[in-house]
């Protein structure tokens, strides 16, 4: 057995961008209904309705949030008159309605609105649109509409088609901007202190939809798709000498860090960072529709730390020490262990973070992985049928082989039915693999239709034998009516070939619609022989 000590350098994991789920409560006001905990009626289909929902527990805009809904604005292609995405600090408030979409009036509120009618009092478009209000107003020539009004489908002025469309709106703390996305489309967006020009310095505010109908309606459905509050990042504090492993969410596509210079890759989630001094990092994450910024500041003090760790692989049964040892700390392993140095017997991720005389943590990852080699080939093929391919793979880092043929391939294609073996060659043992691969019945299947129609449109005109590569010849094919009276015979032809199949006809004359009998004789590629028969129907 051998015994390996693995001392590690230590790095600070830190995780940036966490988001948490928000399973919240709902206040209902005024028409508004729950048809499940996920999805909300705001209007019925009826004239002069009006309500609103609001979510707890408030949110605080020093934090980002990113929120994505289904919403349905109703069948009617004619019908009245919107919704909004809104922010509140008030959980029974409802605004007006017909126009004024259920937040007219509502002044301590930041209003999104989702307008399906053209009301000129309201000085609206003749299309369906988003529009970015503060302190409750409609009116697009008022001085609070601070972004829009925009087409809500670039591709259509209408939006009230009966279907759920994805709407996604954005906070970015970091930049004090709001956006919103239609179908993954970046529609309209205003940058602003929302905080201070709204809500009085107040950042906790609850969010929800209102929505209204007037002389004309439709049923209004907002549907919780993904809600999600991002954590701000704040500071943290690193050992003099340490690493630190920056962490981005795991739902971005492309990342880009800055300082570039301390970083090990800027470009992917989870670069390593070491500073000399202290460092703020930002990162700009893209996903599928959005890009957003954050940061973190990375502070460098207490006492110095200098450690040595690698990635481990073993062979079964050996024995490694992590030791993680240092004056003056507190230890902390993934596997749950609180000593210094542990023995790990099984391949994982380990990780511990060290805490020096509470003044400053480092943080190291290991992946050990222990080899144990295959005793079986991992294949789900053991027939082959003529003509297939199977391919076994022996493959494991650091081994030689040696096929039963002589070969030294890490894999090796299997292409008749036989006893194939390799010996695997490796630093932690030698292994031999066997395994018999046997010849599948099933490639002697041959496939009749039931049914034709010789009706010259080109499209399932002549009855004929299918099948695969496994079928040599067909020996002799014969068709009968129900009496016995042949109408078609060949023979010794290939499969699948419409030249020698039945057209239907008897001495160049159509056969009437009917049920008739065939029987062919067949030869497979193994050397057997089979008679397959039975009845088939034409049509026309």
């Amino acid at each position: 057995m051998k015994k390996l000590l693995n001392t590690p350098f230590f790095t600070f994991l830190l995780f940036l961008l966490s988001t948490t789920s928000l399973y919240a409560q709902y206040q209902l006001n005024g028409d508004t209904k729950a048809l499940d905990d996920d999805c909300f009626e705001l209007t019925p289909a009826k004239d002069g309705k009006v309500g609103s929902v609001w979510f707890s527990p408030m949110i605080n805009l020093n934090k980002s949030f990113d929120f994505t809904f289904d919403i349905n604005f109703g069948c009617d292609e004619d019908g009245a008159d919107g919704m909004s995405f809104s922010l509140t600090n008030d959980k029974f408030a409802l605004g007006g309605g017909g126009g004024g979409q259920g937040f007219v009036y509502l002044w301590e509120s930041f209003n999104i609105e989702f307008d399906q009618f053209s009301n000129d009092s309201q000085n609206d478009p003749r299309y369906d649109h988003f529009a970015m209000f503060k302190h409750g107003k409609t009116d697009h020539n008022d001085e609070f509409n601070v972004a829009g009004p925009v087409q809500i489908n670039p591709d259509s002025d209408n939006v009230k088609d009966c279907r759920f469309h994805e709407v996604r709106i954005r906070w970015d703390a970091f930049t004090s901007t709001i956006s919103v996305y239609y179908e993954c489309d970046l529609r309209l967006s205003y940058t602003g202190n929302i905080v201070d020009e709204v809500f009085y310095g107040n950042p906790n505010v609850y969010w929800g939809f209102t929505a209204a109908t007037g002389s004309n309606n439709n049923k209004q459905v907002a549907c919780l798709k993904d809600i999600r509050i991002i954590e701000p990042l704040g500071k943290h504090t690193m050992c003099p000498g340490g690493k630190i492993q920056l962490n981005a969410a795991d739902n971005g596509v492309n990342y880009r860090w800055s300082p570039e210079e301390s970083l090990s890759n800027p470009n992917i989630q989870n670069p390593l960072a070491f500073p000399k001094s202290n460092t703020t990092y930002s990162v700009t994450v893209t996903d599928n529709c959005a890009e957003y910024i954050d940061t973190v500041r990375v502070n460098i003090r207490g006492d110095s730390v200098s450690f040595n760790l690698a990635d481990s692989t073993l062979c079964f049964g050996d024995e490694i020490i992590l030791d993680a040892y240092t004056e003056n700390a507190i230890y902390e392993w993934s596997s749950g262990e609180t000593t210094s140095s542990i023995s790990p017997a099984i391949s994982n991720y380990y990780t511990v973070t060290v805490t020096l005389d509470n003044q400053c943590s480092a943080n190291e990852a290991a992946q050990i992985n222990f080899i144990s080699l295959p005793t079986v080939f991992d294949t789900e093929f053991t027939t082959v049928c003529p003509g297939e391919q199977i391919l076994l793979d022996a493959t494991l880092a650091d081994a030689t082989y040696l096929w039963q043929d002589g070969s030294t391939d890490s894999t090796f294609l299997v292409t008749t039915a036989g006893s194939y073996s390799v010996m695997i060659y490796h630093f932690c043992e030698n292994k031999n693999l066997n395994i018999n691969i046997g010849f599948d019945p099933s490639c002697t299947d041959a496939f009749v239709p039931n049914a034709f129609s010789p009706n010259d449109d080109g499209i399932n005109d002549y009855f004929t034998i299918l099948g695969g590569s496994d079928i040599t010849i067909i020996n002799h094919f014969t068709i009968a009516d129900r009496w016995g009276a042949i109408k078609f015979q060949k023979m010794n032809f290939k499969a699948n070939d419409d030249s020698f199949g039945w057209d239907g006809k008897f001495n160049g004359e159509p056969l009437p619609i009917g049920i008739y009998i065939y029987l062919a004789e067949i030869t497979f590629r193994d050397g057997t022989t089979s008679i397959i028969k039975g009845d088939l129907t034409l049509l026309r």
